[in-house]
């Protein structure tokens, strides 16, 4: 699992579930180049991503509605 945001309540909210949930995280800045994000992303083979909107146009990821 991979955390894409910026500092704020919403990450504070994302590490803490994930950790309840036992899962592992990758943190990832959203400043990062979009080469370093993608080689992260690749090598750790997160399979989700949590992330704000504006966090995947860098990444070039589709949204995703629930």
């Amino acid at each position: 699992m991979a955390i894409c945001l910026d500092r704020s309540i919403e990450m504070v909210s994302a590490l803490l579930a994930v950790l309840k949930v036992g899962a592992a995280y990758v943190p990832l800045d959203p400043e990062y180049p979009r080469e370093r994000l993608e080689f992260i992303l690749n090598d750790a083979r997160a399979s989700v991503l949590i992330t704000q909107t504006h966090g995947l146009s860098p990444l070039g990821l589709p949204l995703l509605k629930w």
